[in-house]
Protein backbone atom coordinates (compact mmCIF):
# COMPACT_ATOMS: atom_id res chain seq x y z
CA UNK A 1 0.00 0.00 0.00
CA UNK A 2 1.38 3.39 -0.65
CA UNK A 3 2.76 5.36 2.13
CA UNK A 4 0.23 8.10 2.40
CA UNK A 5 -2.75 6.15 1.86
CA UNK A 6 -1.54 3.53 4.58
CA UNK A 7 -1.17 6.67 6.95
CA UNK A 8 -4.25 7.78 6.53
CA UNK A 9 -6.54 4.68 7.48
CA UNK A 10 -4.28 4.57 10.25
CA UNK A 11 -5.18 7.54 11.21
CA UNK A 12 -8.91 7.04 10.57
CA UNK A 13 -8.93 4.29 12.18
CA UNK A 14 -11.19 3.63 15.27
CA UNK A 15 -10.01 1.01 17.45
CA UNK A 16 -6.33 -0.84 17.61
CA UNK A 17 -4.27 -1.59 14.88
CA UNK A 18 -2.99 -5.44 15.22
CA UNK A 19 0.67 -6.54 13.39
CA UNK A 20 1.06 -9.43 12.11
CA UNK A 21 4.74 -11.13 13.23
CA UNK A 22 5.56 -14.45 12.04
CA UNK A 23 8.47 -16.33 11.99
CA UNK A 24 8.83 -20.00 10.03
CA UNK A 25 6.78 -21.62 12.46
CA UNK A 26 4.32 -19.36 14.31
CA UNK A 27 2.53 -15.92 13.45
CA UNK A 28 1.51 -13.45 16.53
CA UNK A 29 -1.07 -10.69 16.67
CA UNK A 30 0.13 -7.90 18.77
CA UNK A 31 -1.49 -4.28 19.40
CA UNK A 32 0.73 -1.54 18.50
CA UNK A 33 0.50 2.33 19.31
CA UNK A 34 -0.51 4.29 16.14
CA UNK A 35 1.63 7.02 16.75
CA UNK A 36 4.72 4.61 16.26
CA UNK A 37 3.30 3.33 13.17
CA UNK A 38 2.96 6.81 11.87
CA UNK A 39 6.25 7.76 13.02
CA UNK A 40 8.19 4.62 10.96
CA UNK A 41 5.50 5.30 7.89
CA UNK A 42 6.62 9.00 7.92
CA UNK A 43 9.75 7.83 7.12
CA UNK A 44 8.25 6.61 3.13
CA UNK A 45 8.02 9.20 0.50
CA UNK A 46 4.79 10.02 0.23
CA UNK A 47 3.42 8.22 -3.34
CA UNK A 48 5.97 4.83 -2.40
CA UNK A 49 4.86 1.87 -1.97
CA UNK A 50 5.58 0.44 2.02
CA UNK A 51 5.04 -3.53 1.86
CA UNK A 52 2.00 -3.29 4.24
CA UNK A 53 -1.43 -3.29 3.76
CA UNK A 54 -4.46 -2.44 6.90
CA UNK A 55 -7.62 -4.37 6.51
CA UNK A 56 -11.11 -2.98 7.87
CA UNK A 57 -10.09 -5.09 10.91
CA UNK A 58 -7.44 -3.29 11.30
CA UNK A 59 -5.28 -5.98 10.49
CA UNK A 60 -1.58 -4.79 9.83
CA UNK A 61 0.57 -7.37 7.29
CA UNK A 62 2.78 -7.63 4.60
CA UNK A 63 1.35 -6.77 1.50
CA UNK A 64 1.21 -10.10 -0.28
CA UNK A 65 0.86 -8.37 -3.48
CA UNK A 66 3.75 -5.82 -3.11
CA UNK A 67 6.47 -8.32 -4.66
CA UNK A 68 5.14 -8.78 -7.74
CA UNK A 69 4.92 -4.60 -8.22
Amino acid sequence: MIANQLMKLIKARRGPVIVEISNFHDTFYVQAVKADLLLQFARFKDNEETGFEIDASGFLSKDQDAAWR
